[in-house]
């Protein structure tokens, strides 16, 4: 498998697993000395354990991701664009993100960084 295939499918985990609560299967797409900024600007999460308890949160919101929109893959580094939006039984809304991943030679995560803006996910979803 090819670089390309391989982040593709990594970007397609992260986002069904995510859809599917199970935080489990998010973080074993990254290494264990990963790298998470979400969003950018906020200190770094490093290492599974701590991802693991910001992604169990986030997970928790009860939020749903679309996309890849698009997917742009250079190297063992790729962009890609998505929406979080208000899961069923709640008013629409959604914000524009996009992340930014670096893999190692497995394929696992070893950084992501999440651009979005800020007041426009605090306004959407009162947080």
């Amino acid at each position: 498998m090819n670089v390309k295939t391989g982040i593709a499918e990594t970007v397609g985990a992260y986002i069904s697993r995510y859809n599917a609560g199970d935080v489990d299967g998010i973080v074993s797409l990254f290494a264990d000395d990963a790298v998470l900024e979400d969003p950018v600007g906020t200190p770094p999460k490093v290492g599974k354990l701590v991802i693991r308890e910001f992604i169990s949160d986030a997970v928790g919101y009860g939020v749903r991701l679309k996309g890849p929109e698009s997917l742009l893959v250079v190297g063992d580094e790729a962009a890609f664009r998505f929406d979080v939006f208000s899961g069923p039984g709640t008013a629409r809304y959604s914000v524009e993100v996009i992340d930014i991943i670096q893999v190692n030679a497995r394929g696992l995560i070893v950084s992501l960084r999440a651009y979005f803006n800020a007041s426009d996910f605090a306004e959407a979803f009162g947080q």
